[in-house]
């Protein structure tokens, strides 16, 4: 029998799982049978993208406890109820005679989606409106315990193919590449415990502006290109560890009351203002500190600043104010830095809203859960790229 800790960390997993659902409906498939190298070569079948079949595969890994590639009659149980559909005990039978033709008690990926994929094609399509069904794709990092040591980085390509792939080295040893943006979870922690997990783009003391490619599959780390040229910032080296909260997105439909501008459609950026230099794709647990509102050619461009929890400082830093008291002048230089930085291309200064205030830790946890909300949004449209 669980403990009532296993029962706490089971219910935050759910309130996590939860807050990670991505809703698919599934449509028009008439195709009788199913080919996954040809789904992936053709981006998808029918109803269902690549990257959604990708998605369900990690779900369904989720649960091959054994690492086996397989899931047994009890982890499929299982894995249908994830999916909102669970089975009674004469379907569950029925179906494990269909998936289990040798009768091992083992089920494959590729015969668990042709099932599940021929099983939806035989709903009339009424019948489908009037239960409206539905699946819940999870990241596979939702339903497991995430662990960033786990990640890996790797650098392909040089000039404007250079990339920055997140690999995640999974239980069985062997590595899958990961999207930074979608897959790594924004808490380092757990909600309750208000510690994010960064990733650096640009490392402090250096020019070259990366970024997460959000427009690109699994969301590499790419160096921006700006007609045709490779980007840089002339106006001088970066004063911090520049990059993004994972799972946060600055919606372009939505304008905040406070700015009057809509989000930039990025990520949520994080200036990590501690004393080592972090390298490029670069993952670790920050504490958010206080927050600037940029305004960038009439878009809303908040900038988070926060530190490096194993930050020899971190214990000092718990709030705007204490920058001001231990680094006197920072936030008046990174403001003015955001201010200029664009000048030397010939662009017009950024401007700041709410009086040009770098605005409280509680100010920046709002902004952070409502970009988070925002990511959510984009992800229930079953959106990987933007």
């Amino acid at each position: 029998q669980d403990s009532p800790a296993s029962d706490v960390s089971r219910q935050l997993l759910e309130a996590e799982i939860s807050r990670l659902n991505t809703l698919i409906r599934i449509n028009s498939m008439t195709t009788p049978d199913y080919d996954e190298r040809q789904a992936y070569a053709v981006g998808g079948i029918n109803g269902m993208s690549g990257t959604e079949i990708e998605t369900m595969r990690e779900v369904f890994n989720s649960f091959d406890r054994e690492n086996c590639g397989c899931v047994n009659v009890n982890e499929l149980d299982k894995l249908q109820e994830e999916l909102g559909e669970p089975l009674t005990k004469e379907e569950l039978k029925c179906a494990m005679k269909d998936l289990d033709e040798d009768q091992n008690n083992e089920v494959t990926f590729e015969a668990f989606i042709h099932w599940w994929y021929t099983r939806h094609r035989n709903i009339h399509k009424d019948q489908k409106n009037r239960r409206g069904i539905s699946f819940k794709l999870h990241s596979a990092q939702g339903l497991n315990e995430f662990e960033c040591d786990r990640i890996n980085t790797s650098a392909v390509g040089s000039g404007r193919q250079f990339r920055i792939k997140f690999l995640y080295e999974q239980k069985n040893g062997q590595l899958k590449q990961i999207s930074p943006w979608h897959d790594i979870p924004l808490y380092s922690i757990t909600p309750q415990v208000p510690l994010f997990n960064f990733i650096c783009e640009i490392p402090k003391w250096t020019r070259r502006k990366y970024e997460i490619a959000t427009g690109e599959y699994l969301n590499p780390i790419k160096q921006d290109v700006k007609n045709g040229k490779l980007r840089n910032y002339k106006h001088g080296d970066m004063m911090f560890n520049y990059g993004a909260f994972p799972q946060t997105w600055e919606d372009p439909a939505h304008i905040p009351e406070d700015t009057g501008f809509p989000g930039d459609n990025d990520p949520l950026d994080v200036l990590e203002i501690g004393s080592r230099q972090l390298k490029p794709g670069e993952v670790c647990s920050v504490k958010a500190l206080g927050i600037l509102a940029m305004i960038d050619s009439k878009e809303t461009d908040w900038k988070v600043i926060a530190i490096r929890v194993a930050d020899p400082l971190s214990s000092e830093l718990n709030d705007i104010h204490d920058v001001d008291k231990h680094l006197p002048g920072a936030i008046r230089s990174i403001r003015e830095y955001l201010r200029l930085y664009k000048c030397w291309t010939g662009a017009p200064e950024n401007s700041f809203a709410l009086n040009e205030d770098c605005l409280p830790r509680s100010y920046a946890h709002k902004v952070i859960e409502e970009t988070h909300e925002s990511w959510k949004r984009l992800r229930r449209q079953g959106k990987t790229v933007v």
